[in-house]
């Protein structure tokens, strides 16, 4: 049997770039209207969420008939009754929804007109209304809530009773105005949470005043990007965490367009519009299934996701093996956001328990290398118990210290669905005859913004 040797001469990352890459057209985000498998859409989602947690999307519909507020979540293919035994009452169509991670519990915020009311949900048991000190006074229905992952708490952007858009942060014991020297006057509800940037984004809430604002934790900065949708008073905006970009939707009989803000400017997606949108509609981001949910709110409902047809993927598979020290290496994405999308740096880290070289391998296949099938079972050149599991067309000496792995993506379009994979070799001379033991891999799959 031929045995592969890991000093094969190997060509460089550029000309593994080159055999990556494939002949195919970039391909925009779209919209695609998703009829449930079974039921119907809830016909009047008052706000809806992300829900790290759960995985999925959460709404909160009004059933008319009973006067209560119903809480759903949405899989991809139908919104299932949380079946709760108590329903908050509804006074007014004015309450936002988010997800706290950190306390595992869903908070509520409702608004009657003259009082905010603060409602919680634990993932095992029922709705509780809570009296935390503080509670926001607020001018109007004009505000939403977020779930700040690098605070540990959530934010009430609302219109306060001074005027200007104020910040409540919660974080299970009282709500606390935070202080900015300068805020905008509308749009509270026109916000989304940036959890890669921890920033506030609002856009417009006037019929006459297209502005950008980003709140970075400290005070509200007027941003003057190049393009920018046109004014509205409200419209649906949600943040895509796997993409880093903030969608808008809706609100603008005028603007059919959705469109999307990077940071530091606002793009049209001319080639998918939402058909017949209106201003009634609610939208969320889905992580897990890497897509955007909205909900039209209007008779009929209708629920549409927003997504890239080839989404950046990066999934780990495979086994580590055990070498001198107390743990296998193991080899992961430093964040669940990080994936390889077309002009930015994939970074992954190889933790190991003894501190040594590390070598990234780098690899076109996981069928064959060198003439031989994969998964190779390394025991064959001195590895018991370890299994190679990419084919090894590049290789990176990764820096001692830390074992990260950098991994620029060009930005060539002709690579966006290409397929990599990665595995981690660590030198470990007490280990076994080989003297390195090797990592569980991954296979990754480049995107396009």
């Amino acid at each position: 049997m031929h045995v592969p040797s890991f000093s094969a001469r190997v060509p460089r990352v550029a000309l593994l770039v080159g055999a990556m890459a494939s002949h195919c057209l970039a391909q925009l985000p779209a919209w695609q209207q998703k009829p449930p498998v079974f039921g119907s859409t809830p016909g009047r989602m008052l706000a809806m969420a992300p829900d790290p947690i759960g995985g999925n999307v959460i709404g909160i519909n009004y059933l008319v008939s009973a006067g209560i507020t119903i809480l759903y979540s949405w899989n991809g293919r139908a919104w299932a009754d949380w079946a709760l035994r108590l329903h908050p009452p509804l006074g007014s169509d004015a309450l936002s929804v988010c997800v706290d991670t950190t306390r595992r519990v869903i908070v509520m915020v409702r608004y009657t007109g003259s009082v905010v009311e603060t409602w919680e949900l634990g993932y095992n048991g029922d709705w509780t209304r809570v009296f935390p000190n503080g509670a926001p006074v607020l001018a109007s229905t004009d505000f939403a809530l977020h779930y700040s992952p690098s605070r540990s708490a959530a934010l009430l952007v609302a219109r306060t009773v001074a005027g200007p858009i104020g910040i409540y942060e919660y974080a299970g014991a009282a709500w606390q105005l935070l202080a900015t020297t300068t805020a905008p006057t509308t749009g509270a509800a026109n916000t989304a949470y940036d959890s890669v940037r921890n920033r506030l984004v609002l856009f417009s809430g006037s019929p006459t005043v297209a502005d950008t604002w980003e709140w970075d934790g400290t005070d509200w900065t007027l941003r003057l990007p190049t393009n920018s949708p046109a004014a509205r008073v409200s419209t649906s905006i949600t943040f895509d965490s796997l993409r880093g970009r903030c969608i808008l939707a809706g609100g603008a009989a005028t603007d059919p367009n959705t469109w999307e803000w990077d940071g530091s400017n606002w793009q049209p997606n001319l080639t998918s519009r939402l058909p017949a949108m209106t201003m009634t509609a609610r939208m969320a981001h889905d992580a897990r299934r890497g897509r955007v949910v909205l909900v039209r709110t209007d008779d009929p409902a209708e629920t549409w996701e927003y997504f890239v047809p080839s989404q950046a993927t990066y999934t780990t598979f495979g086994a580590s093996c055990l070498g001198s020290g107390a743990y296998p290496p193991s080899l992961r994405a430093v964040s669940p956001r990080n994936l390889p999308w077309l002009g930015d740096t994939l970074t992954c880290y190889i933790n190991a328990a003894i501190p040594t070289v590390s070598l990234g391998l780098l690899g076109v296949s996981n069928q064959s290398w060198q003439g031989i099938p994969l998964p190779f079972d390394a025991a064959a050149i001195g590895a018991s118990g370890c299994t190679l599991y990419t084919s090894i067309d590049a290789r990176i000496v990764l820096p001692l210290a830390s074992g990260t792995w950098d991994l620029p993506i060009p930005n060539t379009v002709s690579l966006k669905g290409a397929r990599f994979y990665q595995q981690g070799l660590v030198l470990d001379s007490a280990a076994n005859r080989l003297g390195a033991v090797l990592t569980n891999a991954a296979v990754a799959v480049i995107g396009d913004h």
